[in-house]
C-alpha cells in the first residue's frame, strides 16, 4: 500500500518547485509553523512559494486557509501550492476559493485508497495479529 510518505517525496519533483531552491520541512522558530515545501526564486528573492502535501480524499477550504496561513509571516510566500492523491474531489467551489487566494491546487499520479474505519478497521486489525 502507497502512503503519505511517497506522497511527499512525489510532490518534491513538482514542476512548480524548478526556478526555486526549496527546503523540506522549513520550521519557523517564530511562528511554529512547517510547510511541507518552503522556496525562494533565484533570481528574485522576493519571490517565494510555500507547498503541502495532502494525503486526503476530498480537498477542503481549510486546507487552502492553513496553505494562506503559512504564506503570511515569516515565509512571505506570492505563491502556495496544494498536492493532493490523483482521486481526490476538489470541488468547484474550492477550486474558486483557491483561485481567490492564490494557490495553485495539483494531483499527483498517486491514489489514495480509503481505508477501513470503526468496527471494520477493528476487526481486521485483529485478523492481522492472529
Amino acid at each position: 500500500m502507497i502512503n503519505w510518505r511517497k506522497h511527499e517525496e512525489n510532490c518534491k519533483k513538482s514542476k512548480y518547485y524548478k526556478d526555486y531552491d526549496m527546503q523540506w520541512q522549513k520550521h519557523s522558530t517564530s511562528t511554529k509553523k512547517r510547510p511541507d515545501g518552503f522556496g525562494i526564486n533565484r533570481d528574485n528573492p522576493k519571490d517565494r512559494v510555500v507547498g503541502d502535501a495532502k494525503w486526503c480524499v476530498e480537498a477542503k477550504k481549510k486546507h487552502i486557509d492553513q496553505i494562506q496561513n503559512y504564506k503570511q509571516h515569516p515565509f512571505y510566500s506570492k505563491k502556495g501550492v496544494l498536492h493532493y492523491p490523483q482521486n481526490a474531489k476538489i470541488s468547484k467551489n474550492v477550486r474558486d476559493y483557491a483561485k481567490q487566494k492564490n494557490v495553485i491546487i495539483t494531483r499527483t499520479k498517486r491514489k489514495k485508497i480509503k481505508e477501513p474505519s470503526g468496527l471494520l478497521k477493528i476487526l481486521i486489525e485483529q485478523e492481522y495479529k492472529r
